[in-house]
C-alpha cells in the first residue's frame, strides 16, 4: 500500500466480502440467517442457488453494498458484480476496480434498527491512524481479530494494521480462542467490550506478553480491570465512530484515566473536531481535560449495545409501534442480561406477549429483538416522573 491508496490484497478482499455478505443477510433473512454459516465459505462457494442461495433482489442489494464500499463506480466494472458465480469472482471484480482507483473506501454506519448510511473516508487518514497504532504495539506476531472487518474499526485493526506490521491476520470470529487461535506471547487481540468480558474466563489459557484493543462501546472498569490482571500486557481501548474512524486512545492497564487524542484531530468546541477543513460532531457528552486529553461522559443519543452491535432504541420503538398498531406507548431499556426489555402500553390485553414477540421476531436482527415484553396500561414511573425499571 502507498501513503494514498488501499491496495488490498484478494485474501483481505475475501474477509471484507464476506463480513459484507454477512451483514446484508443478516437483514434480509432476519432470523433464517446464522451468520456462522460463512466459516464455510471459500473463494469457490457459489452466490447462486447451489451455494449461499442469493436470490435476485439479494444480488444485486449486495452488489450495490460492495459498489458503494469499494467505489467501484469510479473505474466502470460494477456491473461485473451481478454477473459474478463465486465469492472468489466477486473478490476478483472488486480487485481490478482497486487498482484503477483505491483513494477512498466508506462504510456502513448505524442501520441495526433502521435505514444505515454511508460515511466514507480516504486511505490517507486511514494509513495516518494506522501509523499512529503500529506505535502502540510494537513487536507483534499475530493479530487476532474477533470482530467483523467491514465495519471500521474491524477494518483498522484487522486489515490494514496487520498489513503494515508484516503479519498475519488470524480470524477468530465465532472462537473462544482455543487452539490455533489461543493468544501467545507477541499476539494483539482485537476485541469488543461485550467480548473481552465473555473472554476472561479463558484468559488463563494464555501465554505472557500478549496485547489487546477495545472499541464500539465504552469498556467497563470491571472488565477492563479483569482483563489486566488476568496478565494482558497493555489493553489499548479506542474511541471513535464509523464518520470519525479513531479519535482517541488510552491504555486501561495504565494509570491515565483520559483518552489522547490521534494527531490529525483537534478540539473544536466541547464536542466537535476539526481535521484539516473537515469538522465532525462527536456522539457523547465530552469532559476535557486540556486540549489533547478528554473523557467520553455518555451518549448524546438513544444509541446502545447489545452483543456488541448498536442498537438505535428510538428507531426500535418506533419500528415497535408500527408492529404494534394496539399499543399506545412503548419504553426499552437494557437488563442485566445486556438484552433489550420492552414495556408497551396496551389498553386492553389483546394481543398478548407472545403474538407481539411473533409480530416483531423478523422485523429487525435477533440482537435488537426485545428478549422481555411487559404489558400494562401505563408506563411505569419513578416519584420523580421518570421512567422506572421493569
Amino acid at each position: 500500500m502507498t501513503a494514498s491508496t488501499l491496495s488490498l490484497p484478494a485474501d483481505d478482499l475475501l474477509r471484507l466480502v464476506r463480513d459484507i455478505f454477512v451483514d446484508e443477510l443478516s437483514r434480509s433473512r432476519r432470523s433464517t440467517f446464522s451468520a456462522s454459516e460463512s466459516t464455510a465459505w471459500m473463494p469457490e462457494t457459489s452466490v447462486r442457488e447451489s451455494g449461499i442461495g442469493l436470490d435476485s433482489l439479494e444480488r444485486f442489494t449486495i452488489a450495490n453494498r460492495l459498489n458503494e464500499t469499494f467505489h467501484l463506480y469510479r473505474s466502470g466494472v460494477e456491473d461485473n458484480l451481478l454477473r459474478a458465480k463465486t465469492l472468489g469472482d466477486t473478490v476478483e471484480v472488486i480487485h481490478a476496480g482497486l487498482a484503477k482507483s483505491a483513494e477512498e473506501i466508506s462504510f456502513y454506519s448505524g442501520g441495526s434498527t433502521g435505514t444505515p448510511h454511508v460515511v466514507s473516508h480516504t486511505a490517507t487518514d486511514l494509513l495516518s491512524e494506522v501509523q499512529e497504532l503500529l506505535q502502540l504495539f510494537p513487536d507483534r506476531r499475530r493479530v487476532i481479530v474477533t470482530v467483523p472487518v467491514h465495519h471500521i474499526y474491524g477494518f483498522l485493526f484487522g486489515v490494514l494494521l496487520p498489513r503494515e506490521m508484516g503479519v498475519p491476520a488470524i480470524d477468530a470470529q465465532y472462537s473462544f480462542l482455543s487452539g490455533d487461535r489461543r493468544p501467545r506471547t507477541g499476539d494483539l487481540v482485537v476485541s469488543i467490550p461485550f467480548l473481552w468480558e465473555k473472554l476472561r474466563a479463558s484468559m488463563s489459557r494464555w501465554d505472557a506478553g500478549v496485547m489487546g484493543s477495545s472499541s464500539t462501546a465504552p469498556l467497563s472498569e470491571e472488565t477492563a480491570g479483569g482483563v489486566c490482571r488476568a496478565g494482558v500486557e497493555r489493553l489499548i481501548e479506542v474511541y471513535g465512530s464509523s464518520e470519525t474512524a479513531g479519535v482517541g486512545w488510552r491504555d486501561r492497564c495504565g494509570s491515565i484515566d483520559q483518552f489522547t487524542l490521534f494527531s490529525r484531530w483537534e478540539r473544536e468546541g466541547d464536542t466537535a473536531l476539526r481535521t484539516g477543513e473537515r469538522t465532525v460532531n462527536l456522539p457523547d457528552w465530552i469532559s476535557w481535560h486540556d486540549d489533547r486529553r478528554f473523557l467520553p461522559m455518555g451518549r448524546r443519543d438513544a444509541v446502545v449495545q447489545v452483543g456488541g452491535v448498536n442498537v438505535d432504541l428510538d428507531e426500535l420503538r418506533d419500528t415497535i409501534l408500527s408492529a404494534v398498531p394496539e399499543a399506545q406507548d412503548c419504553a426499552l431499556r437494557l437488563g442485566p442480561d445486556e438484552r433489550i426489555r420492552a414495556f408497551l402500553v396496551i389498553s386492553e390485553q389483546t394481543p398478548d406477549e407472545q403474538e407481539i414477540a411473533a409480530r416483531l421476531k423478523n422485523r429487525f436482527p435477533s440482537v435488537a429483538l426485545p428478549r422481555s415484553i411487559t404489558i400494562g396500561s401505563v408506563l411505569p414511573r419513578s416519584s420523580a416522573g421518570k421512567i422506572a425499571d421493569w
